[in-house]
């Protein structure tokens, strides 16, 4: 179990800092909405995060198969 979590975590922290965030966000804010609001609360955050030049870069580098450079921008 230990190496699974060890696993996941290092995954968490290549993630792009701002979707991380973004995600942590929505868990934390949508835990007590109902299930409408939550997902309209997680779609208008996955947009906004997907406006930033982070996730221009990770399209980029995947396209490139590379890893990414975020810039938390």
């Amino acid at each position: 179990l230990m190496v699974e979590a060890r696993t996941l975590a290092d995954r968490l922290c290549r993630a792009a800092p701002l979707a991380a965030r973004a995600t942590k966000e929505v868990a934390w804010r949508s835990r007590d909405m109902s299930w409408t609001d939550a997902v309209r609360f997680g779609e208008t955050m996955r947009r906004v995060v997907g406006g930033t030049d982070d996730s221009a870069e990770g399209r980029r580098a995947w396209a490139e198969k590379r890893d990414p450079d975020w810039t938390a921008g």
